[in-house]
């Protein structure tokens, strides 16, 4: 989900919750907390982590796989979810040359691909950027209803959510608003507009998801949901994230780049490890909790995800870059299985 993190981590006060659906379909489900690659944007980091199983620290610094690398067929998960008997379904709700993915999701193997021009069209905000993800929520419980043989393995990615951040903008009724002042959050009325626009638009969403939940449930589907990264907002409000007194940090703050998560309860159970869960490993403990053969490489790498990143060898580390670079220059994973 676009730029979606809990706004009560901050502790901060709001005149509501703004996420009630989310938390309590976490609580019949499993909630943890992933380590995704960046913050304030580039969504598609967090997908080349979760779909190819590749941790993206080993490339250059502000990396886009899909821009600068991704031009030929690459080893993905959703291949590994074909061979073992799904159809593969992508879907965002905006355009599809945003991050060249009307290009790589092919090449990362889905089968089916919508994108903006191919949903129920929804109002716009100043920045062109849709107002609902309603539209994409009901194409994924369309998916999920259809009489098909084959089940589904639908990659969604939201959008309403996304930046740029605007003072006193959309519905004032509907606006979640901050209780704490400004001198108190140690912060501008500026920061607190931005913030509350964004809160507001989370709250929207969240109520927005509430139907695909429960069609979720319904359907008995296994599933995983994921926050992409932190929105800019963030930024200016991370020394509330620990004790009182704990300064400002920069983008690179660890907790700047925990986002939650929901899995099945059925697969929360066979979690191999606890959180915060490194993102490159989600997609591949999902996959394996599910039963799904991974290819040698994703094995590989799944393996790896239980090395602590902190403490692991030079020797382990050297080996590891090696491997994403085999990803994105060789055939390696793409054998015949």
């Amino acid at each position: 989900m676009e730029s979606f993190v809990d706004p009560l981590d901050f502790r901060i006060r709001f005149d509501r919750d703004p996420i009630p659906n989310f938390r309590e379909f976490a609580k019949r489900h499993g909630l943890f907390y992933a380590q995704v690659p960046g913050f304030g944007g580039s969504t598609e980091n967090t997908t080349f982590e979760l779909l190819t199983g590749a941790p993206i620290y080993h490339l250059p610094k502000d990396t886009k796989p899909n821009v600068h690398y991704i031009r030929r067929p690459l080893d993905s998960i959703v291949r590994s979810f074909q061979s073992s008997g799904y159809r593969s379904i992508g879907l965002h709700n905006f355009h599809g040359w945003a991050w060249r993915r009307n290009l790589v999701w092919p090449w990362l193997g889905f089968e089916s691909i919508q994108f903006g021009p191919d949903f129920e069209q929804v109002a716009l905000n100043e920045q062109d950027w849709p107002t609902s993800d309603k539209p994409l929520f009901d194409a994924i419980e369309r998916e999920l209803l259809k009489p098909d043989i084959l089940p589904p393995f639908i990659y969604a990615v939201s959008v309403a959510t996304h930046g740029p951040y605007r003072s006193r903008s959309g519905n004032q009724q509907e606006r979640v608003q901050v209780l704490d002042s400004p001198a108190e959050l140690q912060v501008t009325d500026w920061h607190i507009d931005r913030l509350e626009d964004y809160v507001s638009r989370l709250s929207v969403l969240d109520r927005e998801l509430k139907p695909l939940f429960e069609a979720i449930e319904r359907s008995g589907a296994r599933f995983l949901i994921l926050g992409d990264h932190h929105p800019s907002p963030s930024l200016s409000f991370t020394h509330h994230l620990g004790p009182p007194g704990t300064p400002k940090f920069q983008s690179t703050e660890p907790r700047l780049h925990l986002t939650p998560a929901i899995v099945d309860r059925m697969t929360h159970r066979r979690w191999a490890r606890k959180d915060p869960f490194p993102g490159h490993c989600v997609g591949l403990e999902f996959s394996s909790a599910l039963g799904i053969s991974l290819s040698r490489l994703q094995t590989i790498f799944h393996k790896r995800c239980s090395f602590e990143r902190e403490v692991a060898s030079s020797k382990h580390s050297k080996e590891e870059k090696n491997l994403v670079y085999d990803l994105l220059f060789s055939e390696l994973g793409l054998e015949p299985k």
